[in-house]
């Protein structure tokens, strides 16, 4: 007599292996997107602080002012020169979940021919609620630090 189905053992067996697999795969691809996600945020708070530098230099070697501006609904961040020999415009856009802002007296941070900044404050960067950064700027020597915020639960 031949065997022509596979018994419970046999079928409970299978579908524990399979269940292994796929937990072990959801974990996997669980971990990479939470990976992902916080290398965008810190490749987006790194492009911050290059866009101020490049702002700073530019300022410096080219002897004009310009301005770091912030959008108010938080999503974009430039480094404008409104000179007429010099009229550069460079932007980062924020992605969907990232949100930028600042605590200066306005969303304008002025950048003199020397390449510095006169006023002190903070860019803030949030990611999702998540995450949090914050670069903050300070006058004299023209210190850009970067800082861990607090999880956010």
């Amino acid at each position: 007599m031949k065997k022509r189905a596979f018994t419970l053992i046999e079928v409970i067996t299978v579908i524990a292996i399979l269940s292994i697999i796929s937990s072990i795969t959801c974990i996997g691809i669980n971990n990479y997107y939470e990976l992902n996600n916080k290398l965008n945020f810190e490749a987006t708070v790194s492009d911050v602080r290059r866009l101020i530098s490049y702002g700073k230099q530019y300022c410096r070697r080219y002897k004009v002012m310009g301005d770091i501006i912030i959008d108010k609904y938080g999503k974009s961040i430039k480094f404008r020169v409104s000179d007429i020999n010099h009229g550069i415009t460079k932007e980062i856009e924020m992605d969907k979940d990232i949100k930028i802002t600042s605590k200066f007296n306005s969303n304008n941070i002025e950048v003199n021919e020397e390449g510095f900044i006169k006023t002190s404050g903070t860019i803030n960067i949030l990611y999702k609620d998540e995450y949090k950064k914050e670069i903050k700027i300070g006058v004299g020597n023209d210190i850009i630090g970067v800082k861990e915020g607090d999880l956010i639960d």
